[in-house]
């Protein structure tokens, strides 16, 4: 079949006849059209925040179901990977390495509360007891006291060690010295009597200044030691340089020795 030009009559005929089903399909693809339009339109709305209007019973029953499905931005969102903005996740906490020796020793010491402060009478009462009177106090002490005093009485060992040292490396050579002039005396059988005599004078010297050193040194621990003893307020202890108190200091330190080793 054929249609041409000079036919009008037969394409109007045409159009009429198709024209029903022409109406039919522009009807479906328009409602097609504005329902996805409305469907975007409410997508866009909810991306946005806005929500349509609810009915109460609805919201009633779907609060008593549960909580209300992820909407479709929602669900792409959360498949996003997250971004460099978001809040990183925390990590876990590393597993606590082993302390250092020396944070070791100092958590093992016995914690140091600060000083205690006394009033002048109680000081006075403390500084002019009686041997006696101090002993009944010593069983008392406090650890961090006892911690203290020993950490003196290191100080004090430290010194001693020092002087002994230097004393000894002294006495060696002299000894040695003295040695060989006696051994070179008897083989050569000549007398050094004059160099025995020069070595021993100048021994003596050396250990006259040595005394005198160590005694200078002593003497500068021993105030030392008692202001820090009476800082810590043990009994009868204080700066002086009488030999009874000094006789008293002495007794009590020995006592707490005994007492708390």
């Amino acid at each position: 079949m054929s249609f041409k030009e000079e036919d009008p009559g037969s394409i109007q005929a045409l159009l009429s006849a198709l024209k029903p089903s022409l109406d039919s399909m522009n009807g479906n693809n328009t409602e097609k059209t504005q329902e996805a339009r409305n469907t975007s339109e409410v997508e866009s709305a909810r991306d946005m925040g806005i929500h349509p209007p609810r009915n109460p019973e609805i919201d009633s029953l779907l609060e008593l179901l549960g909580p209300p499905a992820p909407s479709t931005a929602q669900k792409q969102r959360s498949s996003l990977p997250i971004s460099s903005t978001s809040i990183p996740a925390p990590k876990a906490p590393a597993p606590p390495s082993k302390l250092p020796l020396v944070q070791q020793n100092v958590q093992s010491k016995v914690e140091e509360p600060p000083l205690e402060t006394i009033s002048e009478n109680e000081a006075l009462q403390l500084r002019s007891m009686t041997f006696p009177q101090a002993l009944m106090l010593v069983p008392t002490l406090p650890a961090h006291k006892i911690a203290k005093l020993t950490e003196i009485r290191k100080q004090q060992d430290k010194l001693e060690k020092t002087l002994h040292t230097e004393y000894s490396v002294m006495n060696s050579k002299f000894t040695n010295a003295r040695k060989e002039l006696e051994q070179k005396a008897t083989l050569a059988r000549i007398d050094l009597s004059r160099d025995m005599a020069r070595l021993d004078g100048d021994f003596a010297k050396k250990v006259d200044a040595f005394k005198t050193k160590a005694l200078s040194r002593w003497d500068e621990l021993r105030p030392q030691q008692q202001s820090q003893l009476e800082q810590l307020h043990i009994p009868c202890f204080y700066v002086t340089e009488d030999v009874d108190a000094i006789s008293t200091q002495a007794k009590i330190l020995a006592a707490i020795a005994s007492q708390h080793n």
